[in-house]
């Protein structure tokens, strides 16, 4: 088992493709699995591969593991019967056994904690009879733990947007929690084995909400604290500081989710800097100033934004490192074919139109006739002249290959400039979309009312000044 102090393991339920649900089919496979608990266990020489099969019903949804290397994510398989609440395992196939047993992986302690301890005592016994399909009965009391456990670990997340009479409602009911909230133990301090329980005010909120099949959580048993924020904010001061997830380089950034706890935690640092008088509204004090207006919360906003767009701008200068290499190697390579062309335009233009000497004679030709050997300098000389003016063309065509390279290496450079442009204007939109719910409440506590709005306006997040020069070589980038 996993202590509380190992690292978290979240698996997402995603929805096979071509798959439909089959409420009979799992209904029977779970009644023939309670009446003989079970599961059949094989291991294959081939890839080292262990296969477990639970439930005889056909896998509609499949397990990722939050945290896993990227040299493991096509090492483990788990089929789920379903995509809500209570999915149950069915098949179970880990690749390179002996490596995670090893290295005891993530991937490793996912499994084991899945199929109990009987389950995995004999999984550690199958490389001795590979190639063979083990059946191993499993106790009646395993069973109900194991029922038991699939049943704690299956947590729903909601994308749908909950409303604000529900986000209002939880939000006195948080604040009302608070002190019972700040006064539990730390996640880090927590018995080991015990899962993590939300409270009762982020359960109601969650109940508010429309459940969602397609986007789901696991919670391994004893895994300690949950990641990705989705636990009420310690103390309720946590301004949601999860960083928004970046797009891929190539393709455009999918929206940006504002989630509940977002929502939530925003409305919340309103009322509280709302009932403080933050910011203070002094008579004389020019609101535009940036400092007067400058909130604890809206110094969190700016400073996250900040760091999102530098971040990404930072993954875009190692990602063009070598191509801005590739592009300077290219030019110089340009300047040197021109050069050469040069070059070779200049003896071909200094060429004279005629043989120079058109009766010169050779040792063999003393005695030949002068209009053979008139005709064999003249051939001579168109063969030379041929000859330089291939090399000029040879070395236009190579200045040509090279610029046109250049135009595309400048162009992926381009490219690459617009989608970091792109990505951070939606990550100051989804900052001002923040920021936004916190000006429309805080108006509602704060003493002054509508008269605090102009301050707030002047603190809010800014573009970055090298995002206006994006597009070109003037932006600081090599």
């Amino acid at each position: 088992m996993t202590s509380s102090s190992g690292p978290s393991h979240v698996i997402f339920l995603v929805p096979l493709e071509d798959t439909e649900p089959a409420p009979l089919r799992r209904w029977l496979g779970r009644e023939a699995w309670l009446r003989d608990p079970g599961v059949v266990l094989r291991y294959e020489r081939d890839g080292d591969r262990v296969m477990l099969r639970l439930i005889d019903t056909p896998s509609t949804a499949v397990g990722s593991i939050s945290g896993e290397a990227s040299s493991s994510r096509g090492d483990l398989f788990i089929g789920f019967d379903g995509t809500d609440a209570s999915a149950w395992p069915t098949t179970i196939a880990l690749l390179g056994f002996s490596r995670h047993c090893d290295q005891d992986s993530h991937q490793l302690t996912v499994v084991r904690e899945l199929v109990g301890g009987e389950v995995w005592a004999a999984v550690n016994a199958l490389p001795e009879t590979p190639s063979v399909d083990q059946e191993m009965p499993i106790s009646r009391a395993e069973a109900a733990r194991l029922i038991r456990l699939w049943s704690d670990l299956v947590v729903s997340l909601d994308d749908a947007s909950p409303t604000d009479e529900s986000i209002i409602e939880a939000l006195e009911q948080w604040s009302a929690d608070m002190p019972q909230l700040a006064s539990r133990p730390a996640a880090g301090h927590s018995p080991p084995g015990t899962p993590w329980l939300p409270s009762a005010a982020l359960l109601s909120m969650h109940g508010a909400v429309s459940r969602s099949a397609a986007y789901r959580r696991i919670y391994v048993e004893g895994a300690g604290r949950p990641v990705e924020g989705t636990g009420p904010p310690r103390g309720g001061a946590a301004m949601a500081r999860r960083s928004p997830p970046p797009g891929s380089d190539g393709e455009p950034s999918r929206p940006i989710r504002y989630g509940l706890l977002a929502r939530l935690s925003d409305r919340w640092a309103a009322r509280r800097d709302g009932n403080n008088g933050v910011p203070p509204v002094r008579p004389g004090t020019d609101p535009a100033g940036r400092r007067e207006g400058l909130t604890p919360y809206l110094e969190i906003r700016n400073r996250h934004f900040l760091d999102w767009a530098e971040r990404d701008h930072r993954r875009m200068l190692t990602d063009l490192h070598g191509t801005y290499q590739e592009r300077a190697e290219v030019r110089q390579q340009i300047e040197g074919a021109d050069e050469r062309a040069a070059a070779i335009r200049k003896v071909l233009d200094g060429m004279a139109k005629e043989p120079a000497d058109p009766v010169r004679r050779n040792a063999i030709e003393q005695h030949a006739p002068e209009e053979l050997v008139r005709a064999r300098r003249q051939r001579e000389f168109e063969a030379e002249q041929a000859r330089v003016m291939a090399l000029d063309q040879q070395a236009a065509e190579v200045a040509r290959e090279l610029r046109v390279q250049e135009a595309k290496l400048s162009e992926t450079i381009a490219a690459r400039k617009r989608v970091l442009k792109s990505r951070v204007r939606q990550l100051h939109a989804h900052s001002l979309r923040r920021c936004g719910t916190y000006k429309r409440h805080i108006v509602h506590h704060h003493p002054d009312g509508n008269a605090v709005l102009p301050y707030l306006d002047g603190a809010l997040p800014e573009l970055p000044s090298w995002v206006e020069t994006l597009g070109s070589d003037g932006d600081g980038t090599p």
